[in-house]
């Protein structure tokens, strides 16, 4: 079916991922630990960024990037809160990550 924006298509090329991210999900939850289910499945399933890109897709950082347009994106009221925090999510796991893995902490 398509949805007048040629949608169907797309939709339809997303669903062996979506079938595998889910496998991933449901074998890792139930048979591996909490840490190598996490490893496995940011790495082999790309719907997690997918969905990620889709969330923040309506705004972009100009090109002559400086640490002002961080504060001001955050406090633009424009903008939904859903894409602050999607984008605060990726943001953090990034530096905590890099700084537990110099501090040799177990990190995912």
């Amino acid at each position: 079916m398509a949805d007048g924006n040629g949608h169907a298509g797309l939709i339809r090329s997303f669903y062996p991922f979506v079938v595998h991210g889910v496998f991933l999900c449901v074998f890792g939850l139930l048979f591996m630990h909490v840490q190598v289910t996490t490893r496995m499945v940011a790495s082999s399933s790309p719907l997690l960024y997918w969905i990620g890109a889709w969330i923040c897709k309506t705004y972009a950082i100009n090109r002559n990037f400086n640490f002002d347009d961080v504060f001001i994106f955050f406090a633009n009221t424009s903008v939904p809160s859903i894409e602050k925090a999607t984008k605060l999510f990726f943001v953090g796991y990034s530096i905590i990550g890099c700084v537990a893995f110099s501090l040799y902490l177990p990190w995912t």
